[in-house]
C-alpha cells in the first residue's frame, strides 16, 4: 500500500476526473472534511474507507491503494505459472528466458512477491543446469526480497541433500550449496 499522501493525491485525481465534489464522494458514510484530510495526506485511511472510496470512484481497492490495476498482478502470476510449466516440461532455456522477462516486469510494477517468485524460478533453472552458485544467488535474492517485505519464505521444489524426504531451497535450508543437486528429470 502506498503512503497516505500518495493515496490522497490519487483519490483527489480520481474524484476530479469523475467530476465529484468531496461531499458527493464522502456521503453517506464519511464527511467532506474527512475526504479533504485524506486528500491532503494527513490521515491513513482504513481498509473499510478505502474500499468504500474505491467503489464510489469506480475503481478497485488495489488500484486505489497501489496505483496498479489488479489485473496486472493477476496476469503476472499467471505468466509465472506458465514459466513453471515450461520448467517442469524440460524446456529449460525457454523457462529461464520467461522468468527473466517476468522478473523485469515485476520489478517495474514493484510487485515484490512476484519478483521473488521469478528469482526462485531462475534459481530452479540454474539448479537444473548445474549452475549451483548462480542458483544460490537467485535463491538468496528471493529470500532477501521476501524477508524485507515480511512475507513467508516458500518451500521450494528442489530435493534437499540433507535427506530424501525433505524438500526445500538452498535459500531456506542449512545445507551448503555445494551439496545441492539438480532434480532428476526422469
Amino acid at each position: 500500500m502506498d503512503e497516505p499522501a500518495v493515496i490522497g493525491r490519487r483519490v483527489q485525481r480520481l474524484r476530479a476526473e469523475r467530476g465529484l465534489t468531496q461531499r458527493q464522494l464522502a456521503e453517506p458514510a464519511y464527511t467532506a472534511a474527512y475526504i479533504s484530510t485524506l486528500e491532503s495526506g494527513k490521515v491513513r485511511p482504513s481498509e473499510t474507507a478505502l474500499r468504500f472510496l474505491a467503489e464510489r470512484l469506480d475503481t478497485t481497492y488495489e488500484e486505489l491503494t497501489t496505483g496498479r490495476p489488479a489485473r496486472l498482478a493477476t496476469e503476472l502470476r499467471l505468466a509465472l505459472t506458465d514459466a513453471r510449466r515450461l520448467l517442469a516440461t524440460g524446456t529449460l532455456d525457454e523457462a529461464a528466458a520467461r522468468y527473466r522477462q517476468l522478473l523485469a516486469e515485476a520489478g517495474e510494477l514493484a510487485l515484490e512477491p512476484e519478483r521473488a517468485d521469478a528469482l526462485t524460478g531462475l534459481g530452479e533453472c540454474a539448479l537444473e543446469s548445474g549452475e549451483l552458485n548462480t542458483a544460490r544467488e537467485h535463491f538468496e535474492s528471493a529470500e532477501r526480497i521476501l524477508a524485507s517485505a515480511g512475507a513467508p519464505l516458500p518451500a521450494g521444489s528442489a530435493p534437499c541433500a540433507a535427506g530424501p524426504s525433505r524438500t526445500c531451497s538452498p535459500a531456506n535450508c542449512g545445507t551448503p550449496v555445494t551439496s545441492w543437486r539438480p532434480r532428476s528429470t526422469n
